[in-house]
């Protein structure tokens, strides 16, 4: 074979081997980067989605729900956050929302928790695309709750309304002024307050935070405890309505005073749990799921007689817990919640 003739056959045998070297080298990659833009797209955990929801509808929504309302508009309409690049899908980094609320600029006064922030960025990484109609509100899910028991009262419709105030909500706001609002048995405080309009439950903030269902709040916010029945929020309704009116002075019961601030479970429920930590970890609102308004489930965040090991003692004394506007723990209640978990978390 002449030499000329040799040398072409083994260059198109030589292409041949390099391009089939390639096929065989590219096809992995393709589908690896197929198979890691199909994972990408499949990031988004729905549960996740409804966590972000939440912290935006309980943080930011008070202040940007309404068309344009701060510059932002409607915070839960996932596709109006993207529509306006409020958030790039699968850019944490380049959403203004996150940025924003990284650097502390948002909410005002009152700055995200470090694991708010992991929770709307792992989010945004997620990929979020809105499946509603434009314009629709997605609302995050609630957590399931336990139906509060019927308030037994009797007397006049301010005497009924006044008492299932005492009862549901004294414990936090009744002296501690725990979400800034105290004198909660108090009508003339409530309508001062800008709490109350008379004449106008769905306008007035103290209803509309036990009611829940709008946009600007999805859920019910209080009490942390759990939703009041639908009696209660009924006959506060029909009072609000009807003039808030203040009962006859000595006609409802005193209101009731916390126990004396003690090493057992009942005094740290009294006196923390339920006026520090219930509105964010109860049955309404279980953040990270953990909750606060049982023994048992308090449990969960305590290594009995070692306080240091107990997550519920460690993020009180590093002040990462309670969140603002709650107070944070004193030195004396720092003590006695130590000294409870020393001796065993007993359920006293």
């Amino acid at each position: 074979m002449p030499t000329n003739i040799k040398k072409i056959v083994l260059v198109l045998i030589l292409l041949g081997t390099t391009s089939i070297f390639f096929q065989n080298c590219s096809a992995p990659i393709h589908e690896s980067l197929g198979t890691q833009e199909n994972q990408s797209s499949s990031l988004l955990d729905p549960v996740v989605e409804q966590q972000a929801l939440g912290i935006l509808a309980a943080r930011c929504a008070s202040c940007h729900s309404g068309a344009g309302a701060g510059g932002v508009g409607q915070i839960l309409d996932v596709a109006h956050l993207i529509a306006t690049g409020l958030i790039v899908p699968g850019a944490p980094g380049l959403s203004p929302i996150i940025l924003s609320e990284e650097a502390g600029r948002m909410p005002p006064g009152q700055p995200l928790s470090a694991a708010e922030q992991a929770t709307l960025r792992q989010w945004v990484a997620g990929n979020p695309v809105s499946t509603a109609n434009p314009g629709a509100i997605i609302p995050p899910v609630s957590v399931p709750t336990t139906p509060a028991p019927p308030t037994v009262v009797s007397g006049t419709l301010e005497q009924k309304a006044i008492t299932i105030l005492q009862n549901a909500c004294y414990s936090c706001h009744g002296t501690t002024a725990a979400g800034g609002l105290n004198q909660i048995t108090d009508a003339a405080y409530l309508i001062s307050a800008g709490q109350v309009v008379p004449g106008n439950a769905l306008g007035s903030k103290l209803y509309q935070r036990m009611l829940g269902g709008t946009a600007a709040m999805p859920l019910p916010m209080m009490p942390p405890a759990g939703k009041l029945n639908a009696a209660d929020l009924s006959l506060i309704a029909d009072w609000i309505n009807a003039g808030a009116a203040a009962p006859a002075p000595g006609t409802t019961s005193p209101p009731p005073t916390l126990p004396p601030l003690a090493a057992t479970y009942a005094s740290i429920q009294a006196n923390i749990l339920g006026p520090k930590c219930i509105a964010c970890h109860g049955p309404t609102r279980a953040e990270k799921g953990v909750r606060y308004d049982s023994y048992t489930l308090t449990l969960a965040t305590v290594t009995k007689t070692l306080p240091l090991k107990s997550l519920l003692f460690t993020i009180c004394e590093s002040e990462t817990m309670p969140l603002r506007p709650a107070p944070k723990l004193t030195a004396n209640e720092l003590t006695v919640l130590s000294a409870w978990i020393t001796a065993g978390a007993a359920n006293n």
